[in-house]
Protein backbone atom coordinates (compact mmCIF):
# COMPACT_ATOMS: atom_id res chain seq x y z
CA UNK A 1 0.00 0.00 0.00
CA UNK A 2 2.05 2.84 -1.10
CA UNK A 3 2.08 6.03 0.81
CA UNK A 4 0.14 4.28 3.86
CA UNK A 5 2.03 3.53 7.06
CA UNK A 6 1.14 1.65 10.06
CA UNK A 7 2.54 1.80 13.61
CA UNK A 8 5.85 -0.25 14.09
CA UNK A 9 5.24 -2.66 16.44
CA UNK A 10 8.39 -4.40 16.63
CA UNK A 11 10.44 -1.38 17.67
CA UNK A 12 7.88 -0.52 20.17
CA UNK A 13 8.42 -4.16 21.97
CA UNK A 14 11.94 -3.82 21.06
CA UNK A 15 12.40 -0.59 23.05
CA UNK A 16 10.25 -0.87 26.04
CA UNK A 17 9.22 -5.08 26.15
CA UNK A 18 6.21 -6.48 25.03
CA UNK A 19 2.81 -4.47 25.34
CA UNK A 20 0.92 -7.59 26.51
CA UNK A 21 3.68 -9.18 28.84
CA UNK A 22 3.53 -6.44 31.45
CA UNK A 23 6.94 -7.27 33.23
CA UNK A 24 8.82 -8.59 29.83
CA UNK A 25 11.73 -5.98 29.78
CA UNK A 26 12.87 -4.10 26.13
CA UNK A 27 16.40 -3.30 24.72
CA UNK A 28 16.32 0.32 27.02
CA UNK A 29 15.93 -2.43 30.32
CA UNK A 30 18.76 -4.35 29.37
CA UNK A 31 17.13 -6.98 27.29
CA UNK A 32 19.83 -7.41 24.60
CA UNK A 33 17.92 -10.22 22.70
CA UNK A 34 16.17 -7.25 21.54
CA UNK A 35 18.58 -5.22 19.45
CA UNK A 36 17.92 -6.61 15.70
CA UNK A 37 14.43 -5.14 16.34
CA UNK A 38 15.27 -2.07 17.28
CA UNK A 39 18.10 -1.64 14.66
CA UNK A 40 15.30 -2.73 11.80
CA UNK A 41 13.03 0.38 13.30
CA UNK A 42 15.90 2.51 13.50
CA UNK A 43 16.78 1.47 9.73
CA UNK A 44 13.19 2.76 8.40
CA UNK A 45 12.27 -1.14 8.84
CA UNK A 46 12.66 -1.61 4.69
CA UNK A 47 15.26 -4.21 5.52
CA UNK A 48 14.13 -7.99 4.44
CA UNK A 49 13.27 -8.89 7.73
CA UNK A 50 10.72 -6.60 8.44
CA UNK A 51 7.76 -5.06 6.82
CA UNK A 52 7.80 -2.23 4.60
CA UNK A 53 8.88 -0.76 1.05
CA UNK A 54 9.97 2.75 1.64
CA UNK A 55 10.32 4.97 4.84
CA UNK A 56 7.12 6.66 4.62
CA UNK A 57 5.13 3.50 5.39
CA UNK A 58 6.46 3.16 8.66
CA UNK A 59 5.55 4.97 11.88
CA UNK A 60 8.01 4.32 15.02
CA UNK A 61 6.72 4.85 18.03
CA UNK A 62 7.31 3.43 22.06
CA UNK A 63 3.82 4.67 23.63
CA UNK A 64 0.44 5.79 22.58
CA UNK A 65 -2.90 5.80 23.50
CA UNK A 66 -3.08 1.98 24.06
CA UNK A 67 -1.70 -0.04 26.33
CA UNK A 68 0.87 1.47 29.42
CA UNK A 69 2.44 4.27 29.04
CA UNK A 70 6.25 4.11 28.80
CA UNK A 71 6.46 5.32 31.91
CA UNK A 72 4.13 2.83 33.72
CA UNK A 73 5.93 -0.09 31.72
CA UNK A 74 9.13 0.90 33.26
CA UNK A 75 7.64 1.05 36.24
CA UNK A 76 6.56 -2.55 36.04
CA UNK A 77 9.67 -3.86 34.26
CA UNK A 78 12.98 -2.06 37.07
CA UNK A 79 10.84 -1.57 39.63
CA UNK A 80 13.87 -1.20 41.82
CA UNK A 81 15.16 1.59 39.46
CA UNK A 82 14.94 5.46 40.88
CA UNK A 83 13.06 8.10 39.58
CA UNK A 84 16.46 9.60 38.12
CA UNK A 85 17.09 6.27 36.73
CA UNK A 86 13.72 5.61 34.98
CA UNK A 87 14.37 9.04 33.56
CA UNK A 88 17.43 7.89 31.76
CA UNK A 89 15.43 5.17 30.17
CA UNK A 90 12.86 7.10 29.04
CA UNK A 91 15.03 9.31 27.22
CA UNK A 92 16.68 6.78 25.66
CA UNK A 93 13.39 5.56 24.69
CA UNK A 94 13.08 8.67 23.02
CA UNK A 95 16.00 9.27 21.19
CA UNK A 96 15.83 6.40 19.87
CA UNK A 97 12.20 7.28 18.08
CA UNK A 98 13.43 10.80 16.90
CA UNK A 99 17.12 9.76 15.50
CA UNK A 100 15.69 6.84 13.55
CA UNK A 101 14.36 6.82 10.00
CA UNK A 102 10.52 6.46 8.79
CA UNK A 103 8.07 8.88 10.87
CA UNK A 104 8.05 9.24 14.52
CA UNK A 105 5.21 9.41 16.48
CA UNK A 106 5.02 11.18 20.21
CA UNK A 107 2.59 10.55 22.19
CA UNK A 108 1.58 13.44 24.19
CA UNK A 109 2.74 13.87 27.42
CA UNK A 110 5.80 11.71 26.43
CA UNK A 111 7.90 14.45 26.50
CA UNK A 112 7.59 14.99 30.36
CA UNK A 113 6.95 11.43 31.36
CA UNK A 114 3.25 11.07 30.64
CA UNK A 115 1.48 8.34 33.54
CA UNK A 116 -1.76 7.17 33.82
CA UNK A 117 -1.03 5.29 36.95
CA UNK A 118 -0.77 2.13 35.99
CA UNK A 119 -3.93 2.08 33.74
CA UNK A 120 -3.46 0.30 30.42
CA UNK A 121 -6.84 1.34 28.98
CA UNK A 122 -8.18 4.17 29.82
CA UNK A 123 -10.44 4.45 27.28
CA UNK A 124 -13.24 5.36 30.01
CA UNK A 125 -11.50 6.75 32.65
CA UNK A 126 -12.29 9.95 32.70
CA UNK A 127 -10.13 12.91 32.55
CA UNK A 128 -8.32 12.53 36.29
CA UNK A 129 -6.68 9.61 34.44
CA UNK A 130 -6.40 10.84 30.44
CA UNK A 131 -5.99 14.65 31.05
CA UNK A 132 -2.32 16.09 30.60
CA UNK A 133 -0.58 17.42 33.27
CA UNK A 134 0.61 20.59 32.64
CA UNK A 135 2.09 20.78 36.18
CA UNK A 136 4.52 17.67 35.43
CA UNK A 137 5.27 19.46 32.11
CA UNK A 138 6.45 22.34 34.09
CA UNK A 139 8.79 19.92 36.35
CA UNK A 140 10.30 18.06 33.65
CA UNK A 141 11.66 21.55 31.76
CA UNK A 142 14.87 19.86 31.33
CA UNK A 143 13.11 16.57 29.41
CA UNK A 144 11.03 18.67 27.37
CA UNK A 145 13.89 21.02 26.03
CA UNK A 146 15.64 17.68 25.45
CA UNK A 147 12.87 16.32 23.12
CA UNK A 148 12.52 19.45 21.32
CA UNK A 149 16.66 19.57 20.83
CA UNK A 150 16.06 16.49 19.42
CA UNK A 151 13.20 17.47 16.86
CA UNK A 152 15.87 20.37 16.13
CA UNK A 153 17.96 18.29 15.37
CA UNK A 154 15.82 15.83 12.90
CA UNK A 155 14.68 18.95 11.10
CA UNK A 156 18.06 20.79 10.39
CA UNK A 157 19.99 17.55 9.26
CA UNK A 158 18.13 15.80 6.49
CA UNK A 159 20.26 12.29 7.24
CA UNK A 160 17.69 11.86 9.53
CA UNK A 161 14.90 11.40 7.92
CA UNK A 162 15.72 9.90 3.99
CA UNK A 163 13.16 10.01 1.92
CA UNK A 164 13.52 5.99 0.32
CA UNK A 165 14.99 2.91 1.11
CA UNK A 166 17.44 3.16 -1.53
CA UNK A 167 19.03 6.47 0.18
CA UNK A 168 18.89 4.64 3.67
CA UNK A 169 21.04 1.68 2.34
CA UNK A 170 23.41 3.98 0.55
CA UNK A 171 23.82 6.58 3.92
CA UNK A 172 22.85 4.49 6.58
CA UNK A 173 25.28 1.61 8.08
CA UNK A 174 25.61 0.16 11.77
CA UNK A 175 28.23 -0.64 12.78
CA UNK A 176 29.53 -3.70 16.60
CA UNK A 177 30.26 -2.14 19.71
CA UNK A 178 30.07 -3.94 22.50
CA UNK A 179 26.79 -5.57 23.61
CA UNK A 180 24.23 -2.92 25.00
CA UNK A 181 25.08 -0.41 22.56
CA UNK A 182 23.85 0.15 18.94
CA UNK A 183 25.72 2.14 16.90
CA UNK A 184 25.56 3.35 13.22
CA UNK A 185 26.87 6.22 10.87
CA UNK A 186 24.87 8.66 8.60
CA UNK A 187 27.05 9.69 5.76
CA UNK A 188 27.16 11.72 2.24
CA UNK A 189 28.54 14.04 -0.06
CA UNK A 190 26.58 17.07 -0.42
CA UNK A 191 27.02 20.63 -1.63
CA UNK A 192 31.04 20.26 -2.06
CA UNK A 193 31.16 19.05 1.75
CA UNK A 194 31.17 15.58 3.28
CA UNK A 195 29.09 15.21 6.14
CA UNK A 196 28.36 12.20 8.61
CA UNK A 197 27.02 12.22 11.82
CA UNK A 198 27.83 9.23 14.53
CA UNK A 199 25.07 8.38 16.98
CA UNK A 200 25.97 5.61 20.34
CA UNK A 201 22.59 4.35 22.20
CA UNK A 202 23.76 3.18 25.34
CA UNK A 203 21.05 1.07 26.94
CA UNK A 204 23.61 -0.15 30.06
CA UNK A 205 23.77 1.14 33.62
CA UNK A 206 27.33 2.32 33.15
CA UNK A 207 29.23 4.75 30.98
CA UNK A 208 31.14 3.33 27.89
CA UNK A 209 33.89 4.19 25.92
CA UNK A 210 34.14 4.72 22.13
CA UNK A 211 36.73 5.28 20.06
CA UNK A 212 36.12 8.01 16.53
CA UNK A 213 37.45 7.70 13.44
CA UNK A 214 39.37 10.30 12.23
CA UNK A 215 38.27 13.63 11.56
CA UNK A 216 36.88 16.66 13.52
CA UNK A 217 33.48 16.21 14.94
CA UNK A 218 31.52 18.25 17.46
CA UNK A 219 29.23 16.99 19.72
CA UNK A 220 25.59 17.52 19.47
CA UNK A 221 23.73 15.33 21.77
CA UNK A 222 25.66 13.83 25.27
CA UNK A 223 24.16 13.03 28.31
CA UNK A 224 20.68 13.98 27.55
CA UNK A 225 21.70 17.95 26.54
CA UNK A 226 21.07 18.88 22.73
CA UNK A 227 23.50 21.95 21.83
CA UNK A 228 23.51 22.97 18.12
CA UNK A 229 24.48 26.28 18.47
CA UNK A 230 27.49 25.99 19.88
CA UNK A 231 29.07 22.61 20.15
CA UNK A 232 31.96 21.49 21.48
CA UNK A 233 34.71 20.69 19.56
CA UNK A 234 36.17 17.25 20.37
CA UNK A 235 40.06 16.89 20.26
CA UNK A 236 40.10 13.15 21.17
CA UNK A 237 39.16 10.11 19.13
CA UNK A 238 38.40 8.93 22.58
CA UNK A 239 34.78 9.66 24.12
CA UNK A 240 32.83 8.76 26.87
CA UNK A 241 28.94 7.46 26.51
CA UNK A 242 27.10 8.57 29.35
CA UNK A 243 24.79 5.27 30.63
CA UNK A 244 21.82 5.19 29.33
CA UNK A 245 21.91 7.71 27.28
CA UNK A 246 22.92 8.65 23.59
CA UNK A 247 25.64 10.64 21.71
CA UNK A 248 25.62 12.13 18.80
CA UNK A 249 28.55 13.76 16.83
CA UNK A 250 28.99 15.42 13.15
CA UNK A 251 31.54 16.17 10.61
CA UNK A 252 31.25 18.72 8.10
CA UNK A 253 34.09 19.09 6.14
CA UNK A 254 35.16 19.95 2.53
CA UNK A 255 34.84 17.36 -0.12
CA UNK A 256 38.90 16.85 -1.16
CA UNK A 257 37.96 14.15 -3.67
CA UNK A 258 36.57 16.08 -6.29
CA UNK A 259 39.22 18.87 -6.45
CA UNK A 260 41.51 15.39 -6.83
CA UNK A 261 39.78 14.12 -9.66
CA UNK A 262 39.61 17.91 -11.20
CA UNK A 263 43.35 17.73 -10.60
CA UNK A 264 44.02 14.35 -11.54
CA UNK A 265 42.14 15.65 -15.43
CA UNK A 266 44.02 18.50 -15.39
CA UNK A 267 47.65 16.92 -15.38
CA UNK A 268 46.09 14.52 -17.73
CA UNK A 269 45.22 17.13 -20.03
CA UNK A 270 48.68 18.71 -19.23
CA UNK A 271 50.24 15.43 -20.82
CA UNK A 272 48.74 14.91 -23.45
CA UNK A 273 49.76 18.53 -24.32
CA UNK A 274 53.07 18.01 -23.28
CA UNK A 275 52.96 15.02 -25.59
CA UNK A 276 51.80 16.69 -28.36
CA UNK A 277 54.19 19.55 -28.56
CA UNK A 278 57.08 16.75 -28.22
CA UNK A 279 55.93 15.58 -31.28
CA UNK A 280 55.55 19.00 -33.46
CA UNK A 281 59.12 19.64 -32.27
CA UNK A 282 60.53 16.64 -33.15
CA UNK A 283 58.26 16.77 -36.90
CA UNK A 284 59.77 20.58 -37.29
Amino acid sequence: MPRIAQFNDAIRDGVRGDVFIDDLPGWISGNTDMTADVKRGIAGAVTSQSFADEPNQVVNYVECHDNLTLWDKLAVTNPDDDETTRRRRHRLATSIVLLGQGIPFLHSGQEFFRTKDGDENSFNSGEVVNRLDWTRAEQETPSVEYVKGLISLRKQYPLFRLENTEQIRKHLRFFDEEEGVIAFELSRHVEGYVERHRVYHNGLEEAVEVKLPAGKFEVHVEDHTVNLTAPRLLEERHVTVAPLSTLVVTERRPDYSKYAVAGGAALAILGLWYVAKKRKTKQQ
